[in-house]
């Protein structure tokens, strides 16, 4: 499939996404962060439905930007090695 591009860029999002389980009273749930790599930036979520929003969120909001900070240069080479 090919990627969506603009003016030269591919636009994506990149995080290091951490889960882990802890518990809420009598009940197990599930926590997440995110965190920019390279930066020091990291948002925390108290469940999977927020980290889901913000996503969307951020999805939607990158598909409406023009100018898409987020956006890197993808290489032919780069692509090929993606595709394997």
């Amino acid at each position: 499939m090919e990627e969506p591009r603009r003016s030269g860029h591919v636009t994506y999002r990149s995080y290091l996404l951490r889960l882990w389980q802890t518990t809420d009273g009598d009940r197990k749930v599930w926590r997440a962060s995110l965190e920019q790599p390279g930066t020091e930036l990291r948002r925390g979520f108290a469940g999977l439905r927020e980290l889901m929003a913000f996503l969307e969120q951020t999805v939607e909001e990158s598909a409406l930007s023009n100018d898409d900070p987020g956006s890197e240069p993808v290489l032919d080479q780069d692509r090929r090695s993606s595709a394997k």
